[in-house]
C-alpha cells in the first residue's frame, strides 16, 4: 500500500504493507452499495501512524460517500459524509480500479477544517468478509 497525503498543506507519505478490501454488494444504513476499504497502521517513526477509509458508491446512483480517519501529524483528522451516520467534515472520493487493484481518493475538508487531498494506492483488493460469517 502507498498512500500520499495532504493536510492543511503539510504532506504525509508511508508505504509497505496494510489492507484493502472491497464488494459490490454490500450496504450501509439499508442502502445497497459497492464498497472499497483500506486500513494501514504505521511502524514507529512512520509519518502516518493510523489509516481508516471506506468509500461507499449507492447502487441508485446518488454520490459516493467517504468515510475517512487519518492519524498524521499527531492529530486525527477525520471526514464522514456517510448519510445516516454522524456526518463530520466535507469530501468527495474516487475509486480507479486497475486490475485486481487500484487507487482510492479523497479530496476535502477534515472536522478540524483542514484542507485534504490524499490517495491510496492497493496491488489488491480482498473479498469483504460480512460481520458475523
Amino acid at each position: 500500500m502507498k498512500i500520499a497525503a495532504s493536510v492543511g498543506g503539510k504532506t504525509y507519505q508511508a508505504s509497505g504493507p496494510g489492507e484493502c478490501a472491497s464488494s459490490a454488494e454490500a450496504s450501509i444504513y439499508q442502502v445497497p452499495a459497492a464498497l472499497w476499504h483500506a486500513t494501514w497502521t504505521g511502524q514507529d517513526g512512520s509519518e502516518v501512524r493510523r489509516l481508516d477509509l471506506t468509500v461507499w458508491r449507492p447502487k441508485t446512483g446518488k454520490g459516493d460517500m467517504v468515510g475517512l480517519s487519518l492519524d498524521a501529524g499527531g492529530t486525527t483528522h477525520r471526514i464522514a459524509t456517510v448519510k445516516g451516520g454522524e456526518m463530520t467534515g466535507t469530501g468527495s472520493p474516487n475509486v480507479r480500479t486497475q486490475g485486481a487493484g487500484g487507487v482510492l481518493a479523497v479530496a476535502g475538508t477534515d472536522d478540524h477544517g483542514d484542507k485534504i487531498v490524499m490517495t491510496v494506492e492497493c496491488e489488491r483488493f480482498d473479498e469483504v468478509v460480512a460481520e458475523g460469517g
